[in-house]
């Protein structure tokens, strides 16, 4: 027996080295599933206790490649992306998506079916923009409240692995796409961005930079070029809060996309609060509504700056 233990709500990737990684077995474990899902790699097992089989395809590749991350997000949670697999066309996202849609027998042997017989895949992964019907990527993610990442586990001739550098070694091998996607996250330059000429004058510490803007109009199309970065553009999932006195930001839209569309493409999420009362704050929080953003308006609030908190990073914007 290998000398690591099975728990519930589990997944564990087997991994065989003899010189170079390769997949062998995968086990699942989840209290809805009728039993615990053994599979193999290979057509033919011929071994008692295996559920099932299933062989090197793109979409298992893209599977395993989902579960590292998720693994790599458990042990390193600051400096890696959110565990999520994104693509078009011969990604391996795409991949995935359409034996998720298609639900091959791999599929369901590896994963089972509840009682009730509905497939455990549809709970286990969460698609947004599912077979691409609306064109662009499909995104897929792991239901953290059905299978946490801290459930994964990566197993190495019988020992599991917890080690960063190994992990990284591991996902560069067996998938080399994936290389880049295990690496540290770099800390932007914030004076170093396409609109950082609008910057008047920066003091930059090791915690924080203080920059000064010469009008309101070039700190927003400066801090608009922040929010591409963080929001818009953003790979992770990112949880954006706002406390703000007013909110005018609807009104300085993207030519080339919507408001609607440009949230519904980010992976983040977006909330504030506001304390004015002008029939634009009114007008604002109602336009943000309509795609999705939530907004509540608290009165009398004493604060004398806007702040914006994206994930890590907090911004506070000062008005003299």
């Amino acid at each position: 027996m290998p000398n690591y233990t099975y728990k519930m709500n589990s997944l564990s990737l087997i991994f065989e080295n003899c010189g170079s990684y390769q997949l062998t077995e995968v086990h699942f474990y989840h209290p809805l599933a009728q039993s615990p899902r053994f599979s193999i790699r290979g057509k033919d097992t011929g071994i008692d206790g295996i559920t099932g089989t299933f062989q090197w395809t793109s979409a298992v590749k893209a599977t395993v490649a989902l579960f590292l991350k998720a693994k790599f997000f458990d042990l390193c949670p600051k400096s890696s992306s959110y565990p999520e697999l994104r693509g078009g066309t011969s990604s391996l996202a795409a991949s995935l998506d359409y034996a998720l849609s298609k639900k091959p027998l791999w599929l369901l042997d590896m994963f089972g079916f509840d009682q009730t017989g509905i497939p455990i895949c549809q709970r286990l992964f969460s698609r947004l923009n599912p077979e691409r019907k609306r064109g662009g990527q499909v995104t897929i993610t792991i239901n953290s409240k059905f299978l946490s990442s801290s459930g994964i586990s990566i197993v190495v001739n019988d020992r599991e692995v917890t080690d960063i550098t190994e992990l990284r070694t591991i996902g560069s091998q067996i998938i080399p796409d994936l290389t880049t996607e295990l690496e540290q996250r770099g800390e932007p330059d914030w004076i170093k961005l396409d609109t950082s000429n609008l910057i008047k004058k920066a003091k930059v510490d090791a915690k924080s930079h203080k920059l000064t803007f010469e009008k309101l109009s070039d700190l927003d199309t400066y801090f608009s070029t922040v929010n591409k970065k963080l929001f818009t553009d953003s790979t992770s999932r990112v949880q954006v809060v706002g406390a703000l006195a007013h909110t005018w930001w609807p009104l300085i839209k993207p030519k080339s996309q919507s408001r609607k569309e440009v949230l519904s493409e980010s992976q983040s999420e977006l909330s504030y609060t506001y304390s004015g009362e002008s029939n634009l704050d009114e007008w604002v929080a109602n336009e943000y509504a309509k795609s999705g953003v939530k907004s509540a308006y608290i009165p009398n609030s004493s604060a004398q700056y806007d702040l914006w908190i994206y994930g890590d990073h907090i911004f506070s914007d000062f008005f003299t």
